[in-house]
């Protein structure tokens, strides 16, 4: 390898096309975090929604034995 090439500045297009690899690789950590976090909130949706069906279906007598 050419001891000049190892040392010189980068073209634009290079500089680009590295900066497009590096925003590629951010998107898909954004989506998939954003889709944990979708998943998140539909999982305590439904279990609060089943803790509160639970709690309306208990009565006052079985409260105190749970």
């Amino acid at each position: 390898m050419n001891m000049f090439k190892l040392f010189s500045t980068p073209s634009a297009k290079t500089l680009a096309q590295r900066e497009l690899e590096d925003a590629e690789r951010e998107l898909l950590r954004a989506r998939s975090a954003a889709e944990y976090a979708q998943s998140m909130v539909e999982y305590n949706t439904q279990r609060v929604a089943r803790l509160r069906v639970m709690l309306n279906c208990t009565t006052p007598t079985n409260r105190n034995h749970q």
